[in-house]
Order: structure tokens, then sequence, then C-alpha cells
């Protein structure tokens, strides 16, 4: 799930009036923005930057150049 629409999501919650949620199977509102929250964090670490993204992919087709191979076959 992208980090926006998570983002989204907990804002619903937070806003939601009663502390049981029934559109999340009676869930309990703080147990479950802990849990959208957690998720949030994940994803957070694991998304890179598209600058390194760039300068990785740089490095590997200078890598395949090196090497006399092509990037894409």
């Amino acid at each position: 799930m992208d980090e926006l629409l998570l983002l989204q999501e907990l804002e619903d919650i937070k806003n939601y009036p009663s502390d049981i949620l029934p559109h999340y199977g009676y869930g309990d509102k703080k147990e479950l923005i802990e849990i959208i929250e957690n998720e949030i964090t994940i994803l957070s670490r694991y998304e890179e930057p598209q600058e390194d993204m760039e300068e990785e992919e740089a490095d590997r087709r200078r890598i395949c150049e090196v090497q006399g191979l092509s990037r894409w076959i």
C-alpha cells in the first residue's frame, strides 16, 4: 500500500467519532492507529530517494559498459 494512502487512512481513522470502527471489522481505534503508523514507518525505511536510484542505475550502466555488456537485453 502506498504511504500516501496510509496517511489518508490514518487521518480517517483518527477523525472517526467512535473508538470502535465497524468498517475495520469492529477493530479498536487505538490499535488500528498503531498498526497503520507502524506500516508507514516500515514503508519509509525502504523507500529510496529518486537521486539514489538514479545514481545506482548510472553505476550499473558503467559496470556493464566496462565489461562490454548490454545493460538492457
